[in-house]
């Protein structure tokens, strides 16, 4: 039987071992989305994002927030959503607002 990644977590958490913590949260969270189950997946992305280790992958920190932001989305929290969505573009090194062709009358 192979253990969760949640338990993975827990385990590293318990253990101070913080970077793999963080990961096996993402990747739980990140099930948890996934399986539509939100309110969990708040629960593992926010503690993820609690003890995020200082200079993270950026794609593993785009990915917490695009999780974040969806979980966030589907339980109606929209400012925390957008909040989250303005840091995936931060974090993705993207400007904030599009660029549209200005349209000159």
């Amino acid at each position: 039987k192979s253990v969760s990644n949640g338990k993975l977590a827990e385990h590293f958490l318990s253990a101070e071992i913080y970077e793999k913590a963080f990961c096996y949260l993402l990747k739980a969270g990140t099930e948890a989305v996934s399986a539509f189950a939100f309110p969990d997946a708040l629960v593992l992305l926010e503690k993820a994002l609690e003890i995020k280790p200082v200079g993270v992958d950026k794609k593993l920190e785009l990915e917490l927030y695009l999780q974040l932001a969806t979980a966030y989305s589907a339980g109606s929290a929209l400012v925390s959503a957008e909040s989250m969505y303005r840091e995936a573009i931060r974090a993705a090194d993207c400007p904030l607002d599009p660029v549209f062709p200005h349209q000159r009358n």
